[in-house]
């Protein structure tokens, strides 16, 4: 069985706040999104405890991931592919998500929570090949 994924990232950026003095723009469809064909994916939503850390993502039958989307409203730290050091993801600011996208080669996800005090609510997806 095969999954298809339909993905699309606009970006916007602007001196403005209503984007009418754009420095950087890609939102045309075609420069956007995509559809793609895997064989596999693995989703779930995990919660992380306060400060818990370096929890691997399961990739059930996904053996080489080539989509990921991660997102909560806690910071993390995200470990790529066995990466001994991670790197931030984080809300913009309360009341919001942060989020990552990757587009790559992916064999591994590890993720902790950097909120000493609240548990993470944690929503991920990944795509790729049993092989």
């Amino acid at each position: 069985m095969s999954v298809y994924v339909r993905q699309q990232v606009i970006i916007s950026s602007a001196t403005d706040a209503n984007e009418q003095n754009c420095t950087y723009r890609r939102e045309e469809k075609n420069l956007t999104s995509q559809t793609e064909q895997f064989e596999t994916e693995q989703s779930g939503e995990p919660i992380l405890a306060a400060a818990e850390a370096d929890y691997a993502l399961p990739f059930g039958k996904v053996v080489t991931g080539r989509v990921l989307y991660i997102e909560s409203v806690r910071e993390l730290t995200v470990k790529l592919n066995g990466a001994a050091t991670g790197f931030k993801v984080g809300p913009p600011s309360t009341g919001t998500k942060g989020r990552l996208f990757l587009r790559g080669v992916i064999t591994s996800v590890s993720v902790t929570n950097d909120d000493p005090a609240n548990e993470a609510e944690v929503s991920y997806f990944v795509a790729g090949s049993k092989a």
